[in-house]
């Protein structure tokens, strides 16, 4: 018994060791061993009867985490090559917003016209092959010019447009962009000059001379603005902007029976412009046209019947014509919407002084006001007329409507566009 339990241990450890060494675990099964590897080494690759698959499934599955991990190599590599193409095209971009041009304004310096070239010899040939690469870089830079644009880095913009302009002045495209980048830095005297030289390509463009009008209407050229819309209208037909930007312009220069003519135009093609109606009213009051101006305020009463200027205005008409219940009547009204303080700023005006030693308009002040306040108002009066110094009435105080305090209703005021 002690026997063969000796035998099975030497054996377990002849196995052991010659599985150390790489040897065969048991010296005594060599030839079964050997038997059984050479039908495994001969059968690796042999496919089975039943389905055709191979014998080494281990080695498959493998092959296929191998080609798994060169896939996902493979992948990696195509998304690196394109985020540093990525990379390299902002970075591009980055310097050509950066690069710098330091070019005069091109607008602003003087254009020589050169004579047509006629491509007769191997030089004009030569000549025409750099002005087309020359027309290739100019559209590149507007290209470029458009997208910085389109960021909102108009001057870099404005670089790019000078730099074209800079080797051909007659470029429209690049006029037309240079001349809106300078309108939306509030450069007129820029923009004027760009518009100036599209219409000496063409001086039948309106558009252009429409914005040239404009151009010159916020540069605070009136004048300017008054001879160009005469030249305008040789051939164009009625245009309201226009006439719009027309008729400040005659404000502006105090040339009010012109201004009074183009408000009635302009009224007339679209009768709801509030603004124009108030401005027209304004002028009717400073050349002392008060029936006018009370057929005109009549119009606007149910726009305007919460307006105290409304109130002041038509209330001075009725004063300054002598018709001193009307003028009593419209006062009680504001009196009743705006209260007492602000009537009594009002009738404390020269343009009251006419009615004021009237007994019915005396009551009214004496009821508004108080007895005191009243002494006080004829006391105010009788002082500027022994003194001679008149102060100015509300019939000559600019109307809030106007065009520096009213919201724009044309789109051409629109600097924007």
């Amino acid at each position: 018994m002690s026997d063969k339990k000796n035998k099975s241990d030497s054996v377990e450890e002849q196995e052991w060791i010659g599985s150390f060494y790489g040897g065969p675990k048991n010296p005594d099964a060599d030839s079964v061993d050997s038997g059984r590897n050479r039908k495994k080494i001969s059968s690796i690759d042999r496919p089975e009867k039943n389905d055709g698959s191979l014998t080494n499934k281990r080695r498959d599955i493998s092959a296929l985490v191998y080609i798994l991990r060169f896939l996902i190599i493979l992948l990696l590599l195509i998304s690196g090559f394109f985020g540093m193409k990525v990379g390299i095209d902002l970075y591009r971009e980055r310097l050509l917003v950066e690069q710098k041009q330091a070019l005069p304004s091109a607008v602003m310096s003087e254009v020589t016209l050169i004579e047509s070239t006629v491509f007769k010899s191997d030089e004009s040939i030569d000549f025409f092959k750099i002005q087309c690469a020359q027309w290739e870089d100019e559209a590149a830079n507007l290209r470029a010019a458009h997208e910085l644009i389109k960021r909102n880095y108009f001057e870099k913009a404005l670089e790019r447009c000078n730099y074209v302009l800079s080797s051909n002045p007659s470029n429209r495209d690049a006029l037309e962009m240079v001349a809106g980048l300078y309108n939306r830095l509030n450069r007129r005297t820029e923009a004027i000059n760009a518009y100036v030289r599209l219409l000496n390509l063409d001086y039948m463009q309106v558009a252009v001379q429409e914005k040239l009008i404009e151009s010159l209407y916020f540069h605070e050229d009136y004048q300017a603005v008054v001879e160009l819309v005469d030249w305008y209208y040789e051939k164009a037909v009625f245009n309201e902007q226009v006439h719009y930007l027309l008729f400040h312009s005659y404000k502006k220069l105090d040339r009010l029976e012109e201004a009074l003519e183009i408000s009635n135009r302009i009224l007339k093609s679209s009768p709801d412009l509030l603004e124009i109606a108030n401005d027209k009213i304004e002028i009717l009051l400073k050349l002392k046209r008060f029936n006018e101006a009370i057929i005109e305020l009549d119009l606007l009463h149910a726009k305007r019947y919460r307006d105290p200027l409304f109130y002041r205005d038509y209330a001075a008409c009725f004063a300054q014509l002598g018709q001193i219940k009307n003028t009593v009547e419209v006062l009680g009204k504001a009196v009743n919407i705006f209260g007492r303080s602000q009537v009594l700023s009002w009738i404390a005006s020269e343009d009251y002084d006419k009615i004021r030693n009237d007994l019915y308009f005396e009551t009214f002040s004496v009821r508004v006001g108080g007895q005191e306040v009243a002494d006080q108002l004829q006391a105010l009066a009788d002082l500027r007329r022994d003194s001679d110094q008149v102060e100015p009435g509300f019939l000559m105080d600019e109307n809030i409507e106007s065009i520096d305090t009213m919201n724009p209703q044309l789109n051409i005021l629109n600097q924007n566009q």
